[in-house]
């Protein structure tokens, strides 16, 4: 069985008056593949409008019970709701 082939690196265009953001395109190896875009909290809502999300405006905020705990879930949440996006946290063991 061959392992997929390695994640590229590239960099997501936004918007003129903001820098671009760094993605890395995960490859499944069966053909699929997921864009993972690294973005400051307060630009959450354009990397995923950069990233192709289109069409709906509800995400699902995955967290563990570590990092839920920190400011950055509250940052998260509401940079999201304040660009009209429908947020549901959700929170899993940490480990």
């Amino acid at each position: 069985m061959s392992s997929p082939p390695p994640s590229k690196a590239a960099r997501v265009d936004g918007a003129a008056d903001s820098p671009a953001l760094e993605s890395v395109t995960v490859a499944l190896g069966d053909g699929r593949s997921y864009p993972i875009v690294f973005a400051p909290v307060g630009e959450l809502a354009r990397a995923l409008e950069a990233a192709g999300v289109r069409g709906t405006k509800r995400a699902a905020l995955v967290s563990n019970t570590v990092v839920g705990a920190l400011k950055h879930r509250a940052d998260a949440e509401r940079s999201l709701r304040d660009a009209g996006w429908d947020v549901t946290y959700v929170e899993i063991p940490d480990g």
